[in-house]
């Protein structure tokens, strides 16, 4: 595929435009904080909603709301939304990245319950080194040791913070990661009663290669994917997009019906939890949205999609075999287009049809994944969303290299395709 100079300068300044962001990241929580600014720096216009208060929404409005649990919507209504013409197109993804966490045994909880109404949740972000986790050096493994990699992850993955020796000259007696955490508060040690924290390494991310062509970070799976489809919705409200492949689908035009982006926390955990995409947050929401419009989801659904959009697996330079020889995604190719026979994937027909012709119409080129029939395969929330909305599904994804680990690649210009294709389709692709 030929690359022209204009898109990769394009690409360039989007995904430097985003690295701020993604530097103050670190857990689901921080993800959706800096998803916010982004969507306010962008769109200041966009108004904050509250979950558990009556929505009062107009015509023309941008609005956003997100629960403690770090699940975050934002949509738009369109100008010309009405019972006769109307419709809904969504696309999600998840703010949630493997991590390790701190366990915590707590030792206040009779205390915090003689004070209800006293607790107040805090959000903290230490970028400072303070935890290693060392890994055992091969001079000490076997030879069958040194072949395979194997961590108990109940022994071998616990930090180090310091030694007791030097603990003790500057505590004054207190556990070492309290105290340090009380200090960074403005608290005291028994003041605080629980507390959920990310370990994550605090390099920032950069753009990398001989060309910058790459962008090097951690958690890209799957921030890469949600910084651009916010990108490409804040670009579809200010321009109102150009959806020609959508409106002969939805038989609709862009002001007649509602974009929404939803990102889901707990996605790498099975999405199980109250806010994950396996709840009944989604329909809660989208109810919320057509009951302040006098409507409803019901009558809606028959001009209704979903595009769910989650990092796919770039071909391995070092590991070609484990991709089918047919469906090989590489860098600066295009969005990828995952498809799966046992519905790990929930990418069907008509959603399918109407994400490669607005691709097409934009000059975004589609790429094709399929595992093949010897491997496994990993999932998304798509299937979630299948079955509780009953509404066409298509997963798209950006390729990439070494999903999971702490440094994560892909390509600067792919994740300028999927912003393109999200603000030329309003939120659909």
């Amino acid at each position: 595929m030929s690359l022209k100079e204009s898109s990769f300068n394009s690409a360039q300044r989007f995904v430097r435009s985003i690295l701020p962001y993604l530097d103050n990241t670190g857990s689901p929580a921080h993800s959706v904080v800096e998803l916010e600014k982004f969507l306010k720096d962008n769109f200041p216009e966009a108004k904050k909603l509250n979950r558990y208060e009556k929505w009062s929404l107009v015509k023309g409005g941008t609005y956003y709301l997100y629960d403690h649990n770090a699940t975050m919507m934002a949509f738009h209504v369109g100008k010309g939304y009405n019972v006769e013409n109307k419709g809904i197109v969504i696309a999600a993804g998840h703010t949630d990245s493997p991590a390790l966490k701190l366990e915590y045994k707590s030792e206040n909880v009779a205390h915090a319950f003689n004070q209800p109404g006293v607790l107040e949740e805090r959000l903290i972000r230490i970028e400072k080194p303070i935890i290693v986790v060392p890994n055992l050096s091969v001079h000490l493994q076997t030879s069958e040791e040194r072949q395979v990699l194997k961590l108990n992850k109940e022994k071998h993955l616990r930090g180090v913070v310091a030694t007791e020796a030097v603990h003790n000259l500057h505590s004054n007696g207190s556990h070492p990661v309290l105290g340090f955490i009380a200090k960074e508060l403005g608290v005291k040690v028994e003041d605080i009663v629980d507390m959920d924290l990310c370990m994550f390494d605090i390099t920032k991310s950069s753009l990398s290669g001989l060309y910058e062509e790459f962008l090097s970070s951690a958690r890209l799976d799957n921030l890469a994917s949600c910084f651009s489809v916010l990108g490409g919705f804040v670009d579809f409200v200010k321009s109102n997009g150009w959806l020609l492949p959508l409106i002969t689908y939805l038989k609709t035009d862009y002001s007649n019906y509602i974009t929404c982006v939803i990102f889901y926390n707990y996605e790498e955990m099975g999405s199980l939890m109250a806010s994950g995409a396996n709840s009944d947050i989604t329909i809660e929401w989208i109810k919320k949205i057509f009951n302040s419009m006098d409507s409803s989801f019901e009558e809606n659904k028959d001009r209704a999609m979903v595009l769910n959009v989650d990092m796919s697996h770039a071909v391995h330079p070092n590991h070609s075999e484990r991709h089918s020889d047919t469906h090989q995604p590489h860098f600066h190719e295009g969005l990828v287009m995952k498809r799966n026979i046992n519905g790990r994937y929930a990418t069907e027909l008509r959603a399918a049809a109407v994400v490669i012709e607005t691709a097409r119409e934009a000059g975004i080129p589609i790429q094709d994944f399929r595992v093949p029939n010897d491997s496994p395969c990993g999932s998304t929330v798509g299937p979630f969303l299948s079955s509780r909305l009953c509404v066409p599904v298509v997963d798209v994804g950006i390729p990439q290299l070494a999903m999971h680990s702490i440094r994560e690649i892909c390509s600067t210009v792919d994740m300028w395709h999927l912003k393109e294709v999200v603000r030329v389709s309003g939120s659909v692709c």
